[in-house]
């Protein structure tokens, strides 16, 4: 496995546990998750601004950080969607994504969160990045060998 793969299964991991804390209302302490996830506090600091630029909702308070006041989609209903994701990304595969009687094949690039809700950002054969909320997807598989 190249050093980015394992970089980014890590940081992959790394938010998803992040956001599952968050939606849980854990409070999130840098130092105790540099501690469990074997990175600098650094490191956590710069997860926490990625999650913050992909419009997580995520102030700083007394207990640590956690989310601001509104609500956030359960990512946790999506976990098999997001693995299969991750998984794509990491091997540099395209995924078969279908919405309602639609299928599109994209290469994923990321899961965000915009104003709350979840969706896949990936880019068609054609170079054009196109985003699905989750919510709407209703299967990613992997590719099959063409």
């Amino acid at each position: 496995m190249s050093t980015y793969a394992h970089h980014y299964g890590s940081l992959l991991i790394r938010l998803s546990a992040m956001l599952t804390r968050l939606y849980n209302r854990t409070p999130l302490n840098p130092a105790d998750l540099a501690r469990e996830f074997d990175v600098s506090e650094r490191t956590i600091l710069r997860d926490l601004n990625r999650l913050k630029k992909a419009n997580c909702p995520i102030e700083k308070g007394g207990e640590g950080y956690r989310l601001k006041s509104c609500e956030l989609e359960n990512i946790t209903e999506y976990m098999s969607m997001i693995k299969t994701v991750q998984k794509a990304i990491k091997k540099h595969q395209n995924v078969v994504v279908k919405k309602d009687e639609e299928t599109f094949v994209i290469a994923p690039l990321r899961i965000e969160n915009n104003d709350g809700l979840w969706r896949l950002v990936g880019m068609n054969i054609s170079g054009k990045e196109l985003c699905w909320y989750l919510k709407e997807i209703t299967k990613i598989k992997k590719q099959k060998g063409i």
